[in-house]
């Protein structure tokens, strides 16, 4: 099998793990709010949202959540090591479909609350 055969390959085995993980939007809401809860606190909030929300998720589709908390932390190295630790926590494989945003609730009202327009909170 050559290089190109073996990335074909590839390319079609993630499309279908991203359609699985995509198609279990409302599953994988649950289950990352649990672990949010747990890592954040009870007054964590979680929202998915974007394509898969919409009905409108293709073949290599992302599933967008935003996850926020006076918990999360400011400085960006922090937040990298937050979402490995969620990453972790829901035993993810090393390439998911799962595009985490983590916001303070202070970012949430100046940015993502007026961004967000169709989604799911958990």
């Amino acid at each position: 099998m050559s290089g190109r055969d073996l990335y074909v390959l590839e390319a079609r085995i993630n499309r279908r793990n991203y359609r699985e993980f995509v198609s279990r939007w409302r599953e994988w809401g649950e289950r990352i709010a649990r672990v949010a809860r747990r890592l954040l606190g009870e007054g964590t909030r979680v929202f998915v949202f974007g394509s898969a929300v919409k009905g409108e998720a293709l073949p290599g589709s992302d599933l967008d959540v935003l996850i926020v908390s006076d918990g999360v932390p400011e400085d960006l190295e922090d937040r990298v090591d937050l979402i490995r630790e969620f990453e972790r926590e829901l035993d993810l494989p090393e390439r998911h479909p799962i595009e985490f945003h983590l916001a303070t609730p202070e970012e949430y009202e100046e940015v993502w609350r007026v961004l967000l327009d169709e989604y799911e909170e958990f």
